[in-house]
């Protein structure tokens, strides 16, 4: 993430996700962003169509690959990698790696965000 130096970059046991964020004069880590990053099953295309019921409450917006859900006092960046083909013997599946960067959630709005995505996502079987 731009502008934190690696001393304020500390990894948290949460399933590929990294904490950002500052010291504090107390000695405390004042968290700016949570990173999550995903391999998914998905094109550009299915996260563009299905993102907007995920957050259904935020501003949406995209430019590129980049896109950005807006609340009046937290914000969410997505970040669509390129778009790549598993192969399992004949059957090819559709691959992207998704970053989601979330700015000002508290634990529980990012907990219920992500239950959100995740079940929109699921695909038949889970």
């Amino acid at each position: 993430m731009a502008g934190l130096a690696a001393a304020d970059r500390c990894p948290i046991p949460e399933g590929g996700s990294d904490v950002y964020g500052r010291f504090t004069g107390t000695g405390r880590r004042a968290v700016t962003a949570v990173l999550l990053s995903k391999d998914m099953g998905v094109t550009h295309a299915e996260c563009r169509r299905v993102l907007p019921l995920v957050v259904p409450d935020a501003r949406l917006t995209w430019q590129g690959t980049r896109g950005r859900a807006e609340w009046p006092d937290r914000s969410l960046e997505i970040e669509l990698g390129p778009e790549r083909v598993r192969r399992i013997a004949s059957l090819c599946l559709p691959r992207v790696e998704v970053t989601l960067r979330f700015h000002g959630f508290s634990d529980r709005q990012r907990q219920d965000l992500l239950a959100r995505f995740n079940r929109r996502f699921q695909r038949a079987g889970g």
